[in-house]
């Protein structure tokens, strides 16, 4: 079992390395930090936004897990709880055995655990704001609560959403967002764009998995449930 944070070439084959930063190289460079973080707000928000607040709709990601996360016993929730675990449990089958991209990750577990719950094969987390903070945490998780099982390969990613996905190669992975939204990211060209990299990446079997989130990427098929949407190629 190891413990260890993956490289991003080793999860993804055929991703372009051009001027990528590494995530232990970046958490010991003050100065490569703040450059990530400020071409993120210019790309991403407009004058006078607060960064953090920018970067806390990353924490709706629960509004889907929570549907997986909880086993739901007879009599315990009630009809519509019980509807949307069923409904989140048949859309994360569309991970299995997947490279997860998680946008936006935040600082928490869930992207990761959703990752874990639909079975992927990597789980990488594009995380420009916090990304040494989520380091932290997933290795605490990984140590703790994970630490007699398989563990899912990961890695984190300092960069923005758009720069990374434009690294991927066509028809690749699989991708999750949670909170990305037009309240959070006034760039709506950029969300467009995003919605336009998300069509070209996704795999023939996979699924854009989305909660909380203004991207629509309109060359794929969407199935619209109450607290998430699911995107998939459109069958011939």
């Amino acid at each position: 079992m190891s413990l260890d944070i993956s490289r991003v070439e080793d999860l993804i084959p055929n991703i372009n390395q051009e001027g990528l930063l590494n995530i232990a190289e970046i958490a010991e460079d003050t100065q490569s930090q703040n450059r990530v973080q400020e071409k993120t707000k210019q790309h991403l928000f407009g004058k006078g936004r607060d960064l953090n607040y920018a970067f806390i709709g990353s924490n709706y990601a629960t509004s889907f897990g929570k549907f997986v996360y909880r086993d739901f016993k007879e009599g315990l929730g009630d009809i519509k709880e019980k509807e949307l675990y069923t409904q989140a449990k048949e859309a994360l089958k569309r991970f299995d055995g997947e490279i997860v991209i998680d946008l936006g990750a935040g600082k928490n577990t869930d992207g990761y655990r959703i990752a874990e719950l639909g079975k992927a094969e990597s789980y990488v987390a594009v995380e420009p704001i916090y990304f040494d903070d989520l380091k932290d945490i997933l290795t605490y998780f990984r140590t703790k609560e994970r630490a007699d099982e398989t563990l899912l390969p990961y890695t984190i990613v300092p960069e923005d959403m758009l720069s990374f996905l434009k690294r991927l190669p066509n028809k690749s992975v699989s991708v999750f967002a949670g909170g990305i939204s037009e309240d959070i990211i006034v760039n709506k060209e950029y969300l467009r764009n995003v919605a336009k990299e998300i069509s070209r990446v996704l795999s023939d079997r996979g699924a854009f998995i989305s909660t909380s989130s203004d991207i629509h990427p309109v060359d794929l098929q969407c199935l619209k449930y109450s607290a998430f949407e699911v995107y998939t190629r459109k069958t011939e």
